[in-house]
């Protein structure tokens, strides 16, 4: 059976001497593992269509229990996003994310999400913990994890200055109510930043600013409601985590796109 499929990169791990397995997040397809024989070969006519990040319409035929990749035609690869360090383990976090939610059935809003958020990253006139949060927080709502935003789960007030959001149940109290148990503070922009995420046509997910301490309020509660919902951690958020806890500057990668890739196949 032959396969053409426009697909994102989100994920490629070394295997045999020169091949590698590609973890593609598909338009119509879902999530598809697909060999590409002898790709990490420079003269190879598909390594560059198979790096981490690529965007390409690959040709893909069935061979037994597993799809290898024939032919690519490139169409964009984030480079921006590849060379710095921080930008890049955000975006692995968030192709581990990708390929964690996206479920087997046609999911073309996955992959545009994707594509939007790499685009953001690459611009680099959003912080990236706008663009972390708001990924994570439109991923959940799209995979039936949508919180309940609209109002005080006690009273029904629309949004006072201050409310409580509830990871736990994914609701919100307001500020006469108060806090139930495990809560986090959340200010008016920050209930707001969340409803716009849940709730926006998907090309407006990132249409947005977030000053300070309204933005660091959402970036905790959407992290804080993913971990609480899907229950699983996640090394790459680790890592990103450790790069920001650093607190150094934005790292410029000056190796290989080659050397990147094996440093990240561990």
């Amino acid at each position: 059976m032959n396969l053409t499929v426009d697909a994102l990169v989100l994920r490629t791990q070394n295997y045999r001497e020169s091949d590698r397995l590609c973890t593609l997040l598909t338009r119509t397809h879902g999530i598809v593992y697909a060999y590409a024989r002898g790709a990490r070969n420079l003269k190879n006519k598909n390594f560059s269509s198979t790096q981490q990040l690529s965007y390409a319409r690959f040709t893909l035929f069935s061979s037994r229990d597993r799809f290898i990749i024939d032919e690519t035609s490139l169409e964009h690869i984030f480079s921006a996003v590849l060379s710095e360090l921080e930008r890049l383990s955000l975006a692995q976090y968030l192709c581990e994310l990708a390929e964690e939610l996206t479920p087997p059935e046609m999911n073309e809003p996955y992959l545009l999400l994707m594509l939007r958020a790499l685009y953001t990253l690459s611009k680099r006139d959003r912080p990236v913990e706008l663009i972390k949060a708001a990924t994570e927080m439109r991923l959940m709502s799209m995979s039936g994890f949508m919180p309940d935003l609209v109002m005080c789960s006690e009273c029904g007030e629309y949004e006072t200055e201050k409310m409580f959001f509830m990871p736990g149940t994914g609701t919100i109290r307001c500020e006469k109510c108060g806090a139930d148990g495990v809560c986090l503070p959340v200010s008016r922009g920050a209930v707001t930043a969340m409803r716009h995420c849940c709730y926006t046509d998907l090309n407006k997910t990132y249409a947005f600013d977030l000053g300070e301490p309204s933005l660091s309020q959402f970036g905790a509660a959407c992290e804080s409601y993913l971990k609480n919902r899907l229950e699983r951690s996640f090394t790459t958020l680790d890592f990103y985590r450790s790069l920001m806890t650093a607190g150094s500057p934005a790292a410029e990668i000056t190796h290989t796109t080659e050397d990147t890739e094996q440093k990240n196949d561990g």
